[in-house]
Formats: structure tokens, C-alpha cells, sequence
């Protein structure tokens, strides 16, 4: 409450980074850790991230590579504040969808960027666009990476269906030419 009303309005994109979903059978709420730099990138935003810090809502901690992360004090914080669950309520199909294209997009990786384990042309790839048009929702380089890819993947595919396509047709004209010359010399 102390924030104006453009530190305020940093809520989504902060907790956009900072909020997961688990799967499995019972579906869990948790936090996450995001780099400092990358959350806290406009003033409203660092200004909505020192605020929860001051106010120990927020940690920060370096990571392996020696980068500021901040997370989530505590996941009580995510099931206790009704401002923030009723976020969470709102942007859940968001969070699910993130969740999905994380985790396959850090199998991609594993797998050594391999084209089989890109997005496949239909609701997976769908709800990934989706996640990169959503306003305030801010990917990770490696996820919007491996959207791009899928993306050029399924056009690729478009375009090699659509070149098969013209070759049967030439092939079946070619074929009906060839067929009408045979009967003309036949009937010669």
C-alpha cells in the first residue's frame, strides 16, 4: 500500500517470475527464484522489489554463476495475502502453461536442442504463443528460444507440406500429359 500506483501495478509482472506451479496430482502453488536484474528491470518494478525486500517478503540470494536472485520469502505469503491469491487465481491457466513450456523447454535443452523435442503444432504450441503475446508475463531466454524454434519448426513443416503438395499436383498433370500423348500414339 505504501507504493504508488505504478509500483503497484509491477504485482503481476514481479509475481510473474516468482510464481510456479508443481504438478502432479495435487497441484501446488510455489515460488520461485528469478534474477534480480531481470524482474526489477523498469523503476515501478525495482521499486515493487526493494519494497518487499525491505519489508522481508522477499529474498535475495546469488546463484551458482555468482547473479542476484530474489524469491519469495516464504509460500505462505502465496496462500495467505488475498491480493495475491486472487492473482494467482486469475493468471493460473498462465502459470500452468509456463510450467508445461519450462519444463519442456528445459528438456530441449538437455537433449541438445534436438528438433524432436521441440513444441508440436496444435494446443502445446498454441497455448506457448499465447504465453508470448500475454501482457506482463516475462519468459526466459532459453523459453522464448524454444518457442521461436517451434514456431520456425511447425513453418517449416507448413512449407514442405505445401511443396509436396504442388509437387503431387505437377506430377499428376505430367502424368495426365504423358497418358493423353501415349493414347494420341496409340490411336496413330
Amino acid at each position: 500500500g505504501g507504493l504508488d500506483k505504478e509500483g503497484q501495478s509491477s504485482l503481476g509482472p514481479v509475481f510473474n517470475s516468482l510464481v510456479g506451479i508443481r504438478g502432479g496430482e495435487e497441484e501446488a502453488i510455489t515460488r520461485k527464484y528469478a534474477p534480480y536484474d531481470a524482474i526489477a528491470s523498469t523503476p515501478p518494478a525495482r521499486r515493487f522489489v526493494e519494497a518487499f525486500v525491505e519489508a522481508r517478503l522477499f529474498i535475495t540470494d546469488l546463484d551458482a554463476q555468482g547473479n542476484a536472485v530474489v524469491s519469495v520469502a516464504h509460500e505462505a505469503l502465496l496462500e495467505h495475502w488475498p491480493r495475491i491469491r486472487e492473482w494467482i487465481a486469475k493468471n493460473k491457466e498462465n502459470l500452468r502453461a509456463r510450467a508445461r513450456v519450462s519444463a519442456a523447454a528445459s528438456r530441449w535443452m538437455e537433449e541438445g536442442k534436438g528438433r524432436d523435442f521441440l513444441l508440436t503444432a496444435g494446443k502445446p504450441l498454441a497455448e506457448a504463443e499465447e504465453l508470448v503475446k500475454a501482457p506482463g508475463l516475462e519468459l526466459s531466454g532459453l523459453e522464448r528460444t524454444f518457442i521461436e524454434a517451434s514456431v520456425a519448426k511447425k513453418r517449416r513443416l507448413w512449407w514442405l507440406k505445401r511443396a509436396v503438395v504442388a509437387a503431387l499436383a505437377l506430377l499428376t498433370v505430367v502424368a495426365a500429359g504423358a497418358a493423353l500423348v501415349a493414347s494420341r500414339q496409340r490411336d496413330r
